[in-house]
């Protein structure tokens, strides 16, 4: 915490504004995906709720670190911070991450929600989950028709 400390106070005596705002917002990313992680962990979604509430700076760090929540959330079975997110509109950021970590850690209820709201799996999401003899995935793959599996 010191260095980043006598980093911001080196750009900020010599005026540099981007360069302690860049700094600054590093250092909130670093601290957000470790309070968000745990969050996540812990099944504390309201603290990602209300971070999704918020504008400006925070927001965008919290945007910037999307991708690592959405995949411990799926890699832990969290359904509830991918429908948190989905409400929130990050359709984009649910798209391939979610379905894949679900498949790979095994949490089909998260592969049939995802399917629920228009998320496809990938060919070799479908693939791996054959090579892996995950037949309930498989066959519910087969049901949807999913590339002709």
């Amino acid at each position: 915490m010191n260095n980043i400390k006598e980093l911001l106070s080196k750009h900020a005596g010599k005026g540099n504004y981007d360069n302690v705002k860049e700094c600054l917002k590093s250092e909130i990313q670093d601290m957000l995906l470790i309070i968000m992680l745990n969050a996540v962990e812990h099944s504390k979604f309201n603290i990602l709720e209300k971070f999704l509430e918020e504008e400006g700076l925070l927001l965008d760090c919290l945007e910037f670190i999307l991708f690592d929540i959405i995949k411990k959330a799926a890699s832990t079975g969290k359904l509830e911070v991918i429908k948190l997110l989905y409400d929130n509109e990050y359709y984009d950021e649910i798209d391939v991450i979610a379905m894949h970590d679900a498949i790979i850690y095994n949490h089909p209820h998260i592969v049939y929600w995802l399917v629920e709201n228009n998320y496809y799996p990938t060919l070799s999401d479908v693939d791996f989950a054959i090579k892996n003899g995950n037949t309930s995935l498989v066959e519910f793959f087969k049901s949807k028709e999913f590339y002709g599996t």
